[in-house]
């Protein structure tokens, strides 16, 4: 990608992508750099074992810093305790896997039978985050022509359509399309990339 007065260049194998904007939503592996968009990467450790019989519902338990998901009747899915974070996904280190003396203790402590339990599978994810756990949707600071889409703390997916109504609104305002009402200034400062540089305001 080469940045040129008033677009952006995307190369391809097979072509060029002339775009005047860029929308960054590429989570915590963004190719762009976020230093002053205040998110950063955080792993997501989690773990898959059998059991003879799996709880009928999803647990969360705070005290035990984790959560049971049953994933069939037998199987369940059990949230990581050790997280780590970095500014970027590259140097994030991808380790924290629960050992199985803890991952029983996390089934005792929130109630669930750890009858036949076979531990299968272990993972180590990553997500986008910030400091303050709120979003940012909106301009870089230091790349104007650049939309930074991310850091929704492990919740993305649950607000996918009201983000893209507010991202689809800076963009079409952007280019000077007027149509509907324009965003409320509350709203975008809410979740502004600017906030984490601001020296007074919502985020001090």
């Amino acid at each position: 990608m080469r940045r040129c007065l008033y677009a952006y260049h995307l190369h391809t194998n097979n072509s060029i992508i002339r775009a005047r904007y860029i929308v960054d939503a590429c989570g915590a592996g963004g190719p762009l750099p976020r230093t002053l968009e205040g998110v950063y990467a955080r792993t997501v450790p989690f773990s898959r074992v059998y059991l003879e019989s799996a709880p009928e519902k999803p647990v969360i338990s705070y005290h035990a810093n984790t959560y049971i998901l049953p994933l069939s009747k037998t199987i369940v899915q059990i949230g990581g305790s050790e997280r780590h974070s970095a500014p970027t996904l590259d140097s994030l280190p991808l380790n924290g896997k629960d050992s199985e003396t803890l991952l029983l203790q996390k089934l005792a402590s929130t109630g669930i039978h750890a009858d036949g339990f076979q531990l299968l599978q272990q993972f180590v994810a990553w997500d986008s985050w910030t400091s303050d756990g709120r979003p940012v949707i909106g301009f870089s600071q230091t790349q104007p022509r650049v939309m930074t889409v991310a850091g929704f703390n492990g919740v993305g997916f649950k607000l996918a359509s009201g983000v893209a109504a507010i991202a689809v609104r800076q963009l079409l305002d952007a280019l000077h399309y007027i149509s509907g009402p324009a965003i409320s200034a509350d709203l975008a400062t809410l979740f502004s990339p600017g906030r984490f540089t601001r020296k007074e305001g919502i985020c001090v």
